[in-house]
């Protein structure tokens, strides 16, 4: 296992590279749905706050609800994100903005499902920076020795970005 120092910065840097690709998708999704770059870009910045702000907190309410009273766990994004609180609050913001243009609702949810899909093929193969490529025990050649792990096991993260990857280069 890696330090928590290094696993941390692991962490920093996934988000980080998540955020850089979003922002290189936007001309090109803007592009797909027809819609303008100024409504992608800020449809990804507010459903990617959303999405780690939310995230974190119902993590930190799960796994160590103590840890919702001090503001300095609440404010380091280093423990965790549960996924799924954070894909319904990209998918509020998602609404708030599509609220007074029923015409841009389907281009909208067209934007964010392909924000989605991208940001998870980038956080997920980046789980290398953060050791955290953990998944079923598989034999060589499917599974490879991992930092702390006595057994050889099959990156899921990583297979699950290609996969990913795959399927939305079929669809587009």
């Amino acid at each position: 296992m890696l330090p928590e120092a290094i696993t941390a910065r692991g962490e920093m840097a996934s988000l980080l590279l998540t955020a850089i690709v979003l922002v290189l998708a936007v001309r090109p999704v803007a592009t797909l749905t027809g819609l303008s770059r100024a409504l992608v870009g800020d449809l990804f910045w507010a459903a990617g706050v959303g999405f780690v702000i939310v995230g974190h907190v119902a993590y930190l309410a799960v796994a160590a609800p103590e840890s919702l009273w001090d503001p300095f766990v609440l404010i380091r994004v280093q423990s965790g994100v549960e996924p799924l609180a954070g894909a319904a609050a990209a998918v509020a913001v998602w609404w708030w903005y599509t609220r007074r243009s029923r015409g841009a609702r389907a281009g909208a949810a067209l934007a964010l499902t392909v924000g989605i899909v991208l940001v998870t093929i980038s956080y997920d193969g980046a789980c290398v920076l953060r050791d955290a490529c953990y998944g079923a025990p598989a034999p060589a050649p499917l599974g490879f020795p991992m930092a702390g792990l006595a057994d050889a096991r099959a990156a899921t993260p990583l297979i699950e970005a290609a996969v990913l990857l795959a399927l939305l280069a079929a669809y587009l």
